[in-house]
């Protein structure tokens, strides 16, 4: 095993494939002068301002490129843009970009093109809150101006695009056709779009023209190494798994890790994993504006039956770390400990959660659940279909909530329509995901405005915005957002489980495989193979 860094909790590991898998020499090797990705879903779209996919933003990181790049030590670097300033009132950000970097179809990157991207992504973007209230227009063919209503601190970060969503698309052919872009991208990346089987893989070929500066960490003089990177989609788990052990892929990519397989890539003698603390933080979030988690007792009662440790060791198999916020404990302004000493982290409790149901009214008949004036005690429980740990503990809740009286009514759902339901309003509980590195992620689950989006708790209070707002326009913002997450905590809109560790399965024929520590995103640029 290499480990990158710690990790939180034990692995405790039960059965696994280890007897039924071989160790790689049924196989058909993937080809030495590419990489290939097994994954367990495949993109919607590669348009960058259309998507909020992981699964999309994992292969557009390698078509588009950032207007900065962070290295790994946070520092901040040249990128499209080779020098950029912000006024003395933090107003305008303005981006003097290099004049000699092409679009993969031989158009010259223009600032016109980053107004567009920018002004594009405030408008259809599922992160728009991510980009801050502003708007941006072209000065010159290489001088882009961004103008925010208020002072706006994270656009330094948000600009070195720790995910594809904030990166620059080319003007003329989005304008020309946004369908046929979405499925035939254009960038400026290392990589060129080269073919999209649906449902079964996508293939990037190597930019040999990219000259986009990047960080130190890549140390080739000519990279990318690899010639092409693959995304294969294999949707089952065994399949994927054996397809690593065989030799046929490369890298198992971590979201899509199988926890009980652990040992198994291990101690392979052709694999190995690699292992850190990630930024994907997994919670429960509560429908604060449907019946009955429109009460707060019932919200806490249901946080107060679920057991962290157990969800953690049983179901994740220790691959993960205790978190009381929604975000990962490595952001930046994280305050989970404060949220814990304050007495929101809902540490488990099932008599205590009986206790606040009986406050609630909601009290033992004798029956099989909890009753209020003639009606039964029920939620409905909304589940994706993948990945399967997500799904077990969503049929373990279940069980978990009729010990303590409640009928869980389970609706495991294809994974995109699970999403997009709960943003509807559908449903009391969902076990979600969120994988961000920056604590303006709030806005993202907790602000009104992102009802209908990424806020699927319902939270809808103008104080806790505004606080939220006046977080970004900070230069130090670390004890407002330790009150925010004080705030929103005390109401209970979630119970936030753990933070996940980021485990990749690796071919042991790899060298030089690294991720970013700050945004995990891996670097495939130095890549060779044995």
């Amino acid at each position: 095993m290499r480990r990158l860094l710690g990790v939180g909790g034990a692995a405790a590991l039960g059965t696994s494939l280890a007897g039924c898998l071989g160790n790689g020499e049924e196989g058909e090797e993937a080809d030495s002068n590419e990489l290939v990705m097994a994954r367990a879903g495949d993109s919607d779209t590669l348009d960058p301002h259309r998507t909020t996919l992981a699964y999309s933003s994992m292969v557009m990181e390698w078509i588009y490129d950032p207007l900065l790049t962070m290295d790994f030590d946070r520092n901040i670097h040249p990128g499209l843009a080779e020098d950029w300033e912000v006024s003395d009132d933090g107003l305008t950000w303005t981006f003097e970009l290099h004049d000699d970097i092409s679009f993969h179809n031989g158009d010259t990157l223009t600032a016109d093109d980053v107004a567009f991207s920018y002004n594009r992504a405030v408008e259809l973007s599922g992160w728009s809150w991510a980009f801050g209230p502003g708007s941006a227009e072209a000065v010159d063919d290489l001088t882009a101006e961004f103008t925010f209503e208020e002072p706006y601190f994270p656009w330094e970060f948000y600009s070195t695009a720790p995910s594809a969503f904030f990166t620059i698309i080319p003007q003329a052919p989005v304008e020309e056709d946004e369908d046929e872009f979405g499925s035939n991208p254009i960038g400026t990346g290392p990589y060129v779009f080269d073919e999209w089987v649906r449902d079964d893989y996508i293939r990037l070929v190597r930019n040999d023209d990219w000259n986009t500066p990047t960080i130190p960490e890549v140390t080739d003089d000519d990279p990318p190494l690899p010639e092409a990177l693959e995304f294969r989609t294999i949707p089952e788990e065994t399949p994927r798994l054996q397809s690593l052990l065989q030799g046929d892929v490369d890298i198992l990519v971590g979201r899509d890790f199988p926890p009980r397989e652990y040992e198994t890539v291990d101690t392979d003698e052709a694999t190995s994993v690699e292992t850190q603390m990630s930024f994907n933080t997994g919670y429960l979030a509560f429908n604060m504006d449907k019946e009955p988690t429109d009460d707060i007792r019932v919200r806490q009662a249901l946080a107060y039956a679920v057991d962290r440790d157990r969800v953690i060791d049983d179901i994740f198999y220790g691959l993960g770390t205790r978190n009381y916020v929604p975000f990962a404990e490595g952001t930046e302004h994280w305050a989970g400990d404060a949220v814990r000493e304050a007495g929101y982290g809902y540490e488990y409790d099932p008599d205590q959660a009986r206790e606040l149901l009986d406050e609630a009214g909601w009290v033992d008949e004798g029956g099989e659940y909890r009753e209020k004036d003639g009606e039964e005690l029920a939620i409905e429980l909304y589940s994706t279909d993948s990945p399967p740990p997500r799904v077990q503990f969503a049929e373990e809740l279940v069980d978990i909530y009729a010990q303590i009286g409640v009928n869980a009514n389970l609706n495991v759902l294809e994974y995109g329509t699970a999403l997009s339901a709960t943003s509807d309003g559908d449903g009391n509980v969902i076990y979600a995901t969120i994988d961000w590195t920056e604590a303006s992620i709030v806005q993202f689950f907790w602000h009104s405005d992102s009802i209908g989006g990424g806020n699927r708790m319902f939270f809808d209070d103008p104080e806790l915005d505004q606080m939220m707002e006046e977080a970004t326009q900070e230069e130090d913002p670390a004890e407002l957002y330790e009150e925010i997450q004080l705030y929103a905590m005390a109401e209970c809109p979630c119970k936030p489980i753990m933070t996940y560790d980021d485990v990749v399965g690796l071919s042991n024929a790899l060298q030089d495989y690294d991720q970013h520590p700050h945004t995990l995103t891996p670097l495939y640029h130095n890549v060779t193979k044995d």
